[in-house]
């Protein structure tokens, strides 16, 4: 490693852009009025930073888009669709014969 190259700013890095900005606030306040605090009462350094909205995809930038692919992803939406219709359908004629024996326990 050769001597004076670092990668990254060194320790003191913080200590001395804290003690600038002192200043600068310093500066700006004999300016204007009262001092604004650099730093809020945030424990070990914390800081608050502002949410910023993303804006969602519509579409995934990858993916398989092949006629193969589309077609075997519309015949499992229709299969899966088709086992649903049917589990629908069983419940009804369930419920049908459910009532039926029920009309018929009344009628005895």
């Amino acid at each position: 490693m050769a001597h004076g190259l670092r990668f990254g700013p060194g320790p003191g890095f913080l200590i001395r852009r804290n003690q600038i900005q002192k200043r600068i606030v310093e500066a700006d306040g004999a300016r204007s009025g009262p001092q604004v605090a650099l730093h809020s009462n945030h424990s070990f350094g914390e800081t608050n930073i502002p949410k910023v909205s993303q804006p969602e995809e519509s579409t995934s930038p990858m993916g398989d888009k092949s006629p193969k692919s589309t077609q075997k992803k519309a015949s499992q939406k229709q299969s899966k669709n088709d086992a649903s219709a049917q589990k629908k359908q069983s419940l009804v004629t369930s419920q049908q014969a459910t009532k039926a024996k029920a009309a018929a326990a009344k009628k005895k």
